[in-house]
C-alpha cells in the first residue's frame, strides 16, 4: 500500500490563506495529506473568522487548525509545496 501524497501549503501567518487552501484541497481530494504552515506564524492561533466564514459560505468544512511555523520536517514530508 502506498502512502498518501502530501501537500504543504505555506503563507505568512498561517491563519488565513494556507488554512483556507488546506480545507479546500482536502475537500476536493479527501485522500490527500495536507499540511498548513506559515513563514512567520505564531504558535496556536485558530483560523481567522473571515477565513472560516468564507469557507462556510462555500460549503467547505473547516479543518481543525492551530497555526504553526514551517519546519524542516514539514518540507521533508511534503511531495509538493
Amino acid at each position: 500500500m502506498s502512502r498518501k501524497q502530501c501537500l504543504l501549503l505555506v503563507c505568512t501567518g498561517n491563519t488565513d490563506r494556507s488554512p483556507m487552501a488546506a480545507a479546500i484541497s482536502k475537500h476536493w481530494n479527501p485522500d490527500l495529506d495536507v499540511i498548513s504552515r506559515g513563514i512567520a506564524a505564531p504558535i496556536g492561533e485558530p483560523i481567522s473568522g473571515i477565513a472560516a466564514e468564507a469557507l462556510k459560505r462555500g460549503g467547505i468544512p473547516i479543518l481543525p487548525h492551530s497555526s504553526a511555523p514551517i519546519t524542516a520536517s514539514d518540507v521533508d514530508r511534503a511531495d509538493l509545496i
